[in-house]
C-alpha cells in the first residue's frame, strides 16, 4: 500500500511539474546565459543613445542591430542626421544594415569574431592606467582588419573598457554561444515575452480606451499627456517590473502597434488618425534612462478629476506647425490652466527627472542642443 501511495505521489508531482512547465516558456540559452552577462558587465556603457559605437546590448534585437562608426553626438556637426533609436527607427538586422550599422557577430569562429576579439583584448591587456574617458575613445572597428590596427596601436580599448576582463566562465559561455551561431530567443519565447501579463491586461485596455476616445476634448488631453509622458517607463502596481512606453501608432492598439517614429513627440505624426498605445519595453532596464511612472485605476480617476473638474470643451485641435506645437502655452491653451499645472505638480519628481535623465545620456551635448529656456517652479496646490 505504501508503495502504491509513493508511486501515486511521484506521478502527481511529475504531472504538476509538466503542467507548470507548460505554462512557462522554456528558458533559451540567450535569455538564460548570455543576456545576464550583458546586464552585469556591459550595460553600464552599452545602453544609451551614446553607447560606444552605438552598440546597444539591452536585448537580442539590439545585439543584432550591431554597431556604427557614426558618432551620434558630434559637437562639430552643423546639420542633423537621421535618428537611430533602437526599437524605434528600424526593426531587424537588414533594416539596420541599410542605415549603415554593421554586424559585430562576424564569425562563428571565436578567434575571428569581432565581438569576442575585443573581449579577449582586455584579457590580453589588463587594466593599468586609463587616460581617456569613454567619450574620448570612439574608435569603432567594422572589420577584423580594423580590429587588428586597434589591437596594435590602442590595446587599452579592449572590452569592458577600463574594467576587469570577463571571467573564464563568462568567456566560455559567450564562446559556446558564438560557435552555435549566436542564436536568440526562440519565436515561441519571443511571443510569450511580448504578451502583456494577465494581471494588468484589463488596465492596459482601460487606459488605451481612455486615451483614444474620439471627442476633441479627450484628444487634446491625450496629446498633452503623451507629450509629457513619452519618456516614462509606465508600470502598474500589480507588475512593478514590467514597463511600457506610451507611443503613437498608425493602427489601433488591438491590431498590432505600428509606432510612429517622429524625431520629437510634438512633430506631425504624418497620418490623420492614430492611436495612443502602451508598448511593452523590450529590453533590460538601466537606471540612467529609467524614469518610472505608475498608472492604476486610482491614477485614471485622478486624471479625470484634474482635467474635468470644471466643465470645458475643446473647439479645435492645435496644428503641428513648429510655432504652435513647440509652445505648450499655445498648443494647450484650451485646457484649463489649473488642470495643466495640477498635472505637473502631482508628479513633480517625474517632470524634473525628464530634464535630467533619459536615453540621451550625454548631459553636456544635450544642453548644447536645447533651443528653449526652462523655468522650473512650484506652487502650493492648495491655493
Amino acid at each position: 500500500m505504501q508503495f502504491i501511495k509513493a508511486t501515486m505521489l511521484c506521478f502527481i508531482s511529475v504531472l504538476m511539474m509538466s503542467v507548470s512547465n507548460a505554462e512557462e516558456p522554456a528558458l533559451d540559452f540567450y535569455s538564460h546565459k548570455v543576456q545576464p552577462i550583458f546586464d552585469n558587465r556591459c550595460l553600464a556603457c552599452h545602453s544609451c543613445f551614446n553607447a560606444p559605437c552605438q552598440l546597444n546590448l539591452q536585448n537580442y534585437e539590439a545585439f543584432q542591430r550591431g554597431a556604427s562608426k557614426l558618432n551620434i553626438y558630434d559637437g562639430t556637426r552643423t546639420k542633423s542626421v537621421e535618428p537611430s533609436r533602437i526599437w524605434i527607427d528600424a526593426h531587424g538586422a537588414a533594416a539596420w544594415r541599410k542605415k549603415g550599422f554593421y554586424d559585430v557577430n562576424s564569425s562563428t569562429q571565436p578567434e575571428t569574431n569581432l565581438f569576442l576579439s575585443f573581449l579577449n583584448l582586455r584579457i590580453a591587456q589588463p587594466v593599468k592606467t586609463i587616460e581617456k574617458q569613454v567619450a574620448d575613445t570612439q574608435v569603432c572597428a567594422a572589420t577584423m582588419q580594423d580590429y587588428e590596427l586597434i589591437a596594435k596601436n590602442s590595446p587599452q580599448l579592449g572590452m569592458p573598457y577600463g574594467l576587469p576582463p570577463l571571467s573564464a566562465s563568462e568567456m566560455a559561455t559567450l564562446e559556446t554561444w558564438i560557435k552555435k551561431g549566436a542564436p536568440g530567443p526562440s519565436e515561441a519565447v519571443q511571443k510569450e515575452l511580448a504578451k502583456n501579463p494577465v494581471e494588468i491586461q484589463k488596465q492596459v485596455e482601460d487606459w488605451e480606451k481612455f486615451l483614444n476616445e474620439k471627442s476633441l476634448t479627450q484628444r487634446l488631453v491625450s496629446r498633452y499627456l503623451y507629450e509629457h509622458l513619452f519618456l516614462a517607463h509606465i508600470y502598474f502596481p500589480e507588475k512593478k517590473n514590467e514597463f511600457f512606453r506610451l507611443v503613437r501608432s498608425k493602427t489601433p492598439c488591438s491590431e498590432g502597434i505600428q509606432e510612429i517614429a517622429t524625431r520629437r513627440p510634438n512633430d506631425d505624426p504624418g497620418v490623420k488618425r492614430f492611436s495612443y498605445c502602451l508598448r511593452k519595453f523590450p529590453g533590460s532596464v538601466v537606471m540612467k534612462t529609467h524614469i518610472p511612472y505608475e498608472w492604476s485605476p486610482a491614477k485614471l480617476s485622478r486624471y479625470k478629476k484634474i482635467f474635468w473638474e470644471k466643465e470645458w470643451e475643446a473647439k479645435s485641435l492645435p496644428s503641428y506647425e513648429p510655432g504652435v506645437a513647440e509652445n505648450p502655452f499655445i498648443a494647450f491653451n484650451q485646457i484649463p490652466v489649473k488642470a495643466r499645472y495640477q498635472f505637473l505638480l502631482d508628479d513633480a519628481q517625474y517632470q524634473v527627472s525628464t530634464f535630467i535623465k533619459g536615453p540621451v545620456c550625454n548631459g553636456s551635448m544635450a544642453v548644447n542642443s536645447i533651443q528653449e529656456q526652462f523655468y522650473v517652479f512650484f506652487l502650493n496646490s492648495r491655493i
